[in-house]
């Protein structure tokens, strides 16, 4: 039965229309198409389709599948690939030019750069804007509920940016609760930029229209009625119950009641198999080998992979469109709705399915099918011991790395500790999995890198471990763990001079998070020497950062630690962002921010952050926005301030590891969120969620406390506000109490005893300030 035509959709059209008409005009949207299977989603985009193609716009479309969540972009890959391979939109250059992995990952560097993700969503938002700027532009995406997360990134990224753009995204996903959609899926549909539009089933009229119209006759209003109570109003499912009732010769009457009521959804799928079989003799076989293969696989594709000799195979699939189970456009097979694919597929059994992917892998590779394809078939075919699949999952796990994708990294990568790798290839396996879900944010990675250091492997995978898990756990807030796995590294690999030198500066840029670590190691935190010069690699970098914070907050010696930062900052950038850890990064920037100048340590972290950016570095983004936070309230740049204090915050959930940082940002946002008079009730939720996070032991803490008694003295209780203040009063120099420009808790205080009439109190810590200030030098 070919699709009825829409009914009680008027409300659903009219949004689509206007959001294509505000598009022409330059003020672009996320629209959104929720609803179960079946309801007419695809019917919506389509018509959103004509709607754009009528108004002169560039059309792309894409439709995801369940097959194809561990292509990294994959969906973002069907909307502009077949436009930037026929230079359709000139050469990537310019910002765009970071989307270019996207569409080649292979001729990118196998070990690419961490966190590349915001990089590709950039370049692929100057690619959309690239587009737009020649014609408005229209992207639809169907069944987005099991788009790749790389793509789901992309779709939110977008969202927000479309205000001021030629450009319509109209997507379509079954609700966020269906077991089958992605976790981005709840995101989207909050996402206060995005219109959400929620087909419903069809009133009972509307069902008994459509019966009409199928049945070329009136049906008993009876009959209708059961068609409806059968299928809840779904219309995808209200004609495939019409079309198996006639097939089964129902008559539409009264009589075929209880008949109706027996097939139901369930009944539907049965016969849509039933009504396959009957077909062709080929036909089961070739729509196996079609869900196995996936929508749009060729009809030779899939007449080879099912061993259909050709003839047959443009025969059956003939026949296959005709009873409207299949389409066949651009040379491709693909079927009329997930729904009839779902039936095919799930009418074969677990171990069935899995041999069809193992010999789909196979088969795909045979043809010389790109990594990401085999590997989407290897992660569905059961593990065999096999070298050959380790070796494709990592390949592939390595090119979703370079296009920005670690969670589809880590899931390929998962799939082939499971194959498993053989004693040779565990540790690196389980370095380049802890590494994925480092940046993925998923929890097993403590795990994982663990595993890997106690498997005695090589010192370059044990040393590459040990600084991930140390960067990962300090930002985690767990400096002690941290460095308890950066000295088990050293007394493993105390032959090595290099892994001994490296491994003393991870250590040493660790104790400046953490004033417990810092105790444990400040014999040797004193026993770095200045090489001399500008720092020449990534090594010396950590050492100029180790010495420029002891000469700030241990010494006192604003001139020494300005000339260290700054010859650390000399290195060349490649060295300084891309291989240095990032505590490291984060805490020569505080290191600067205690410097006090204020113009050069903004235009550095400005600097530092616009490299971050291009790189798709999430937590050093995070990390040098919150810095930059504090440096400029300190300049009296007040909504420059709380803007970066809280676009730390936003960035937050896509850069896990940064919670440290990110919290400390909000002191700056509260700080100037008080000068521009928020709502307290905003500000202080702001502080409670800081304080819940942070240890009282980490350096950020008193950044926090500081803020607390800003805001309580505000509102007029300095009593309480003194208290806050006198909380950073601590015998640690590392913990920042002794740098003014780092942590003015004196200055705090002395107001709160002043507003209290102890201004002989309030003087003295006010000249205590100055007297620092002024021996600081800086």
């Amino acid at each position: 039965m070919r699709a009825p035509r829409l009914l009680e959709r008027e409300a659903e059209l009219a949004t689509i229309s206007a959001s294509v008409a505000e598009a022409v005009g330059g003020r672009g949207r996320l629209l959104v198409v929720e609803g179960q299977a079946g309801i007419g989603k695809s019917r919506l985009l389509e018509a959103a389709r004509l709607a754009a193609a009528e108004q002169g716009f560039a059309v792309l479309s894409a439709r995801c599948s369940e097959l194809e969540r561990s292509v990294a972009f994959g969906a973002v890959r069907q909307l502009f690939e077949a436009r930037v391979a026929s230079g359709a939109v000139g050469p990537l250059d310019g910002a765009s030019a970071l989307a270019a992995p996207v569409f080649d990952p292979g001729g990118f560097d196998a070990q690419p750069d961490r966190d590349a993700l915001l990089a590709r969503l950039h370049g692929l938002y100057w690619l959309a804007a690239s587009l737009a700027a020649a014609a408005p532009v229209a992207l639809i995406v169907d069944d987005v509920q099991w788009a790749d997360e790389a793509s789901l990134r992309y779709l939110r990224y977008l969202a927000p940016r479309l205000a001021d753009m030629r450009v319509v995204a109209v997507v379509a996903t079954r609700p966020a609760d269906d077991p089958t959609a992605s976790p981005g899926i709840p995101v989207l549909l909050t996402d206060p930029d995005a219109a959400i539009v929620r087909p419903t089933p069809l009133s009972p009229a509307a069902v008994r229209t459509l019966v009409d119209e199928a049945l070329g006759a009136a049906a008993d209003e009876s009959f209708a009625a059961a068609c409806a109570e059968a299928t809840g109003g779904n219309p995808f499912l209200l004609g495939e119950l019409v079309a198996a009732a006639a097939a089964q010769g129902l008559p539409a009457t009264r009589a075929a009641v209880e008949d109706v009521r027996r097939l139901g959804p369930a009944g539907v799928a049965a016969a849509i198999l039933e009504r396959m079989r009957r077909l062709a003799p080929n036909a089961a076989i070739l729509a196996r080998a079609l869900a196995v293969l996936g929508d749009g696989s060729s009809v030779r594709d899939v007449a080879a992979f099912a061993a259909v000799a050709g003839a047959d195979a443009l025969e059956t699939a003939r026949r296959l469109e005709a009873a409207a189970l299949v389409d066949a456009a651009d040379g491709g097979l693909r079927f009329v709705h997930p729904i009839v694919l779902q039936a095919v597929y799930r009418d074969m059994t677990a171990v069935e399915r899995g041999e069809w992917h193992a010999a789909a892998a196979a088969f795909v590779a045979g043809r010389g099918g790109e990594p990401e394809a085999v590997a989407a078939h290897l992660l569905l075919a059961p593990p065999a011991g096999d070298r050959a699949t380790v070796d494709a999952l990592r390949g592939a796990a390595a090119r979703a790395e370079a296009v920005g994708d670690p969670a589809t990294a880590a899931a390929l990568l998962d799939r082939a500790l499971r194959e498993p790798p053989d004693r040779d290839e565990l540790a690196e396996t389980l370095l380049e999995l802890g590494r994925a879900e480092v940046e993925s944010g998923a929890p097993a990675a403590v795990d994982r890198l663990e595993r890997c250091m106690a498997l005695e492997p090589p010192p370059r995978v044990l040393l590459d471990a040990a600084e991930v898990l140390a960067d990962h756990l300090v930002f985690a807030g767990r400096a002690v763990a941290a460095a308890d796995v950066l000295e088990e590294a050293r007394g493993r690999l105390g032959d090595d001079p290099e892994a001994e030198r490296r491994l003393r500066a991870l250590l040493a840029t660790v104790g400046h998070v953490d004033v417990r670590v810092r105790r444990r190691l400040m014999p040797m935190l004193r026993g770095f020497v200045d090489p001399g010069g500008p720092a020449r690699d990534a090594d010396e970098v950590l050492a100029f950062t180790v010495l420029a914070t002891t000469a700030s907050l241990d010494d006192n010696d604003g001139e020494r630690a300005a000339d260290l930062a700054l010859r650390a900052l000399r290195a060349p950038a490649d060295e300084r962002l891309d291989r240095v850890s990032a505590s490291a990064r984060i805490t020569l920037s505080v290191t600067l921010m205690a410097l006090e100048e204020h113009g050069a340590a903004d235009a550095v972290l400005t600097g530092l952050l616009d490299l971050a950016r291009r790189a798709g570095a999430r937590v050093r983004v995070v990390g040098l926005t919150a810095a930059r936070a504090l440096v400029r309230m300190r300049h009296g740049r007040v909504a420059s301030a709380e803007a970066d204090g809280l676009a730390a915050l936003e960035l937050l959930p896509d850069a896990h590891g940064a919670e440290m940082l990110a919290h400390a940002g909000l002191a700056a946002a509260v700080l100037a969120g008080i000068e521009r008079d928020r709502p307290r009730a905003v500000l202080e939720a702001l502080l409670d969620d800081a304080e819940a996070w942070l240890d009282e032991w980490l350096l950020p803490y008193g950044q926090v406390l500081v803020a607390r008694g800003e805001l309580l003295l505000a509102d007029g209780d300095a009593a309480s506000a003194l208290a806050c203040f006198e909380a950073c009063d601590r015998d640690e120099p590392g913990w920042g109490g002794r740098a003014p420009a780092l942590l003015p808790w004196r200055s705090g205080a002395a107001r709160c005893l002043a507003a209290l009439g102890r201004d002989a109190d309030a003087a003295a810590l006010a000249a205590d300030e100055l007297a620092l200030a002024r021996a600081f030098g800086r």
